[in-house]
């Protein structure tokens, strides 16, 4: 057997069991949040909860959850709108 350190970068011994995850750009995140909340707002309900559970993200996970349950709403008041206007097809 080889009783060598091992020179893997996968594996450090001084932090035996301990994973952390760094997101090095709060702000790139956000936008990138905000942009999925635009897309999809149940996506950014879903994205904007992982940010909550994230120290360093919780302010970014508020903001981007409560701007995509607006979106939802917006989303729904306008479609039915449309809907009534005759714009979009009923079926």
């Amino acid at each position: 057997m080889n009783n060598e350190k091992s020179v893997s970068p996968l594996t450090d011994s001084s932090d035996k069991g301990k994973e952390k995850i760094s997101l090095t750009s709060s702000r790139k995140w956000f936008w990138m949040g905000i942009t999925v909340a635009i897309i999809s707002p149940i996506a950014g309900i879903i994205l904007a909860v992982a940010f909550w559970t994230e120290p360093d993200l919780k302010k970014q996970g508020r903001t981007i959850f409560v701007f995509s349950i607006f979106l939802g709403i917006a989303f729904l008041l306008l479609t039915n709108w449309a809907v009534e206007q005759g714009y979009l097809p009923t079926y």
